[in-house]
């Protein structure tokens, strides 16, 4: 049966190593039309420039999601767009000068942490073991023991010992089963998992790829650092980001039929832990602002990094900083050599989510997989692709089912509206998309996921690195994200105005019942139909 391929939806870049340049020369000249003093004669000609690189372009081309509105900054990406005469990559000066960038997704779901008491503690345990699915008798057993740990040192976490202690239980946790779905219910174990969500779920996912085993990593050491980095109020989205990295890595991909696990047999056992390990320190110790106001309030961790990649380097930082504990240092049985390769991935792969390298990457990643395809091999092939990778699982929730893109959405807004309002407390200007009072989420959403996700997953579909169904073509990932861009587009056209999401998930319209104005997980469209597409003529 020939293979069908899917697509994204119509107004969508489809990327060759050509286009994605034009989507950048789009990006540029929506900078240019930004210029309020603009002759109206010269707008209108860069408009039909913008139309003809993009014919495709709803509302008139540059006037609707794949050029950002005049005079509006994408609070992910900080300033505008400056271009530099050089044409270096990665290994040298970006030609994208975007001065401060911050992952939109990236932001952490705040909590109220209070210190817990002693009874709180051993409720949080009984909590946890619940979770298991083990019997009454096994739950006191399991408490009991970590109760009556009398030689543990004064660093170990009883927590993780608690987790290390039912690790058998964890590998057969009916939820967890679900990892290697693209649907994994990841808000609702949140709740189930009584706060330990991405020590849990690393454990499975390092199984399930036999990496316990191929590295003897000792379990104690594994599940305290993963429970440390995870005392971070950002563990949901690492968590999210971990499961994505699994998922894309776990699956069929056509481009190596051959391999039927998908990238874990073609990946090194190194790469492949070091990319696991990246996604879950990918966030860690975000103060929930992003790069520009970080820069902007001269922050000491801006002053430290000179403002480049600020929150990316610290993430990386203090995430090494807690594995470097003896008590945490799972990767001891790495040789000197596996070692270097493991920290250069985790280095190389968490910097990548900084959008300042957004469209070098791509051109990268294009232009290589134009003339020949990707060599595991060859280490720079496969950072490449790992790189890849992680960019799309740090924004995959524009891909997800419409469910779990709307919590995702209202969850990135109360984060923006929280820095709006400090900025305005500050007396600072109020970043785009922001406000509270003004935000347009249609606006906001399909312009992100035109200018960003769009060329991420075309990217990596024209190079037949998306996992697909092996009998019907289908993509599951262009599916979803082809059923909630057409919701924005809608909500777009038809000028509604939105503002922050309510509990439920469902995006409420100002001044209208929220039944009036359904999220995108109502919507039934054949724009859904197409992530089928026959495949291409050779």
């Amino acid at each position: 049966m020939p293979l069908r391929r899917a697509t994204l939806p119509s107004g969508s870049l489809c990327l060759s190593s050509e286009l994605v340049r034009f989507q950048a020369a789009r990006a540029l000249l929506a900078d240019v039309l930004a210029t309020k003093d603009l002759p109206s004669n010269v707008r209108c000609a860069l408009k039909k420039v913008g139309d003809l690189i993009n014919p495709d372009a709803i509302h008139g081309g540059l006037d609707a999601f794949n050029t950002p509105p005049s005079d509006i900054n994408f609070p992910h990406c900080g300033d505008r767009i400056a271009v530099h005469e050089d044409g270096q990559l990665l290994g040298g000066k970006s030609i994208f000068d975007w001065t401060s960038v911050s992952n939109v997704v990236g932001l952490p779901q705040m909590y109220d942490d209070k210190a817990a008491t002693a009874h709180d503690q051993r409720e949080s345990r009984r909590s946890l073991l619940d979770s298991l699915n083990l019997s009454d008798t096994e739950i006191e057993f399991s408490i009991s023991n970590v109760d009556n740990v009398s030689n543990a040192k004064p660093n170990e976490n009883e927590d993780s010992e608690l987790i290390y202690r039912n690790a058998e239980v964890i590998s057969k946790n009916i939820t967890l089963e679900k990892l290697s779905c693209w649907t994994f219910p990841i808000f609702a174990f949140d709740q189930s998992s009584n706060g330990r969500i991405l020590s849990m779920m690393a454990y499975k996912a390092f199984e399930s790829t036999n990496l316990l085993k191929t590295f003897q990593i000792d379990l104690h050491k594994f599940f305290n650092f993963f429970h440390a980095i995870e005392e971070d109020h950002n563990r949901v989205h690492a968590s999210d980001v971990l499961h994505a990295c699994f998922y894309l890595t776990t699956h069929w991909v056509p481009a190596y039929a051959h391999a039927s696990s998908g990238f874990v047999s073609l990946f090194s056992a190194v790469e492949l832990m070091a990319l696991y390990t990246a996604a879950a320190i990918h966030d860690h110790d975000h103060p929930g602002r992003n790069n520009a106001f970080l820069i902007a309030t001269q922050d000491p961790k801006a002053i430290f990094y000179n403002d480049r990649s600020v929150l990316e380097n610290h993430h990386i930082s203090s995430a090494w900083q807690i594995l470097m504990r003896d008590e945490n240092f799972f990767i001891e049985n790495l040789n000197n050599s596996e070692y270097k390769r493991f920290r250069h991935f985790v280095i190389e792969t968490v910097l990548a989510t900084d959008l300042k390298f957004h469209f070098d990457i791509l051109m990268n990643f294009t232009d290589k997989i134009s003339r020949r395809r990707l060599e595991f091999k060859n280490e720079s092939d496969s950072l490449l692709l790992g790189r890849m990778i992680m960019k799309l699982s740090d924004v995959n929730s524009a891909s997800k089912p419409a469910d779990l893109h709307n919590i995702w959405t209202e969850k990135i807004l109360q984060e923006f509206f929280e820095q709006g309002d400090e900025e305005k407390q500050r007396n600072l200007p109020i970043s785009d998309y922001m406000d509270r009072e003004s935000c347009n989420i249609a606006e906001l959403q399909g312009s992100f996921m035109n200018h960003v996700v769009s060329p991420l997953l075309n990217a990596l579909f024209q190079a037949e690195l998306l996992p697909v169904d092996e009998k019907t073509g289908r993509c599951e990932l262009l599916e979803n994200f082809s059923t909630n861009l057409y919701y924005w587009r809608q909500a777009l056209e038809n000028h509604t105005q939105l503002t922050l999401p309510i509990q439920s998930g469902i995006v409420e319209e100002s001044g209208n019942n929220v039944d009036d104005e359904p999220g995108p997980s109502s919507i039934t469209t054949p724009v859904a139909e197409e992530g089928k597409f026959e495949k291409k003529p050779q």
